[in-house]
């Protein structure tokens, strides 16, 4: 039978004392067996403190969390309740390997394991993509056919498998008609696999097991939120939990030319600056057009309380959206104000004092038949 204390003298002597943020050495990813079941783990040591890991087994891949404890071991809490179904303890061989056992009250089985995952998985252990690799299927793309006014499109619906239950990921695509709409398409196209695009639901779960060894939540969708013969509008929202502090949320609107194929920047549309709470100085008569500007946006929020209005006001930045009489305003909060974002809808009438020449030939074009 294994014993605790010499295993961990052994993992212990693995990290020289004055090298506090040196890997030890089960750091990094693993494959191996616990009994006869293969299984794919990571053990991660962060900075300071901070040691956790993640392990599942090849035939359910249901990730279950690892606790680094005082005495050395590892548990892990996949019972009812998050209640302890597992002890850890491990030691390295001379070859590298760890070798050690699993123990549940009287029950005990032993683990194997081998480093894999080249340099990555040495280096990022639980937030390397080497961990996550077996857990990744094959993407699967459901079309619904829909309309919204009188724009046919195909919904895309990317069906990223069972080994990721909270993930929801939806597109769409449409038969171009106009000069830009290929390039539109192009844009719009999503990658589930694509690192750092919309889409990019594995680097969420990487940080999710790298930050708290739990796995994470991501949802993404576009859709057409209005289509003219010159300009595409989409409405984009993203939102979920990839570790850290705070879930999030945003939701946001792109426009695009279906002449040109590319991102129309409706701030150019405006003859002043955006109200910002990061405002360089400028010329007085600027800043007094830009409150007036912030004026009227505020107009048009309805607020249940004062401190919405406050935290609005002090927005550091704002989005916009185009509507066919319209801009949307929407303001850049912090995630503690989040529930204070709105959309405001500011008519071309009213903006028409803050309009720039591009805007005023934008607005044209949303005329043509």
């Amino acid at each position: 039978m294994w014993r605790t204390g010499l295993m961990l003298t052994a993992l212990t002597a693995a990290v020289p004392a004055h090298a506090e943020d040196a890997k030890p050495a089960w750091h990094g990813v693993w494959q191996g067996t616990i009994g006869a079941l293969p299984v794919q783990v990571c053990l991660d040591k962060g900075g300071g403190d901070w040691k956790h890991g993640v392990y599942f087994y090849l035939s359910r891949k249901k990730p279950i969390s690892l606790d680094h404890e005082s005495d050395g071991s590892w548990s892990e809490r996949a019972g009812s309740g998050g209640k302890e179904s597992g002890r850890w303890v491990l030691a390295a061989s001379p070859n590298g390997d760890l070798r050690g056992q699993w123990q549940n009250g009287s029950r005990i089985l032993p683990i194997a394991l081998t480093r894999t995952g080249g340099k990555e998985g040495q280096e990022d252990a639980c937030t390397s993509r080497a961990f996550i690799a077996p857990l990744v299927q094959a993407v699967k793309t459901i079309t619904k056919r829909k309309a919204r006014e009188r724009f046919i499109y195909s919904e895309l619906i990317y069906d990223v498998g069972s080994n990721f239950s909270d993930v929801s990921i939806s597109g769409f695509s449409y038969a171009p008609t106009q000069p830009g709409d290929k390039a539109i398409n192009a844009a719009l196209r999503l990658d589930p696999f694509k690192s750092v695009g919309d889409a990019d639901y594995l680097s969420c779960f990487q940080g999710s097991f790298g930050s708290l060894g739990t796995s994470g939540d991501f949802h993404f969708s576009n859709g057409p939120s209005m289509a003219t013969r010159d300009y595409l509008v989409v409405s984009k929202s993203a939102g979920g939990f990839c570790g850290g502090a705070h879930p999030y949320h945003d939701s946001f609107y792109i426009t695009y030319d279906r002449q040109s194929g590319k991102e129309v920047k409706l701030e150019k549309w405006l003859a002043i600056p955006l109200p910002s709470s990061f405002q360089e100085e400028g010329s007085a008569a600027s800043a007094k057009r830009t409150e007036r500007l912030k004026a009227l946006i505020m107009k048009h929020f309805t607020f249940d309380g004062s401190e919405c209005r406050g935290d609005v006001e002090s927005a550091f930045s704002w989005q916009l959206g185009l509507t066919r009489t319209g801009l949307i305003f929407t303001p850049s909060l912090p995630h503690v104000a989040a529930a204070c974002i709105d959309d405001a809808h500011v008519t071309f009438a009213e903006l028409a004092p803050f309009l720039s020449p591009a805007g005023r030939a934008g607005v044209a074009r949303l005329k043509r038949k």
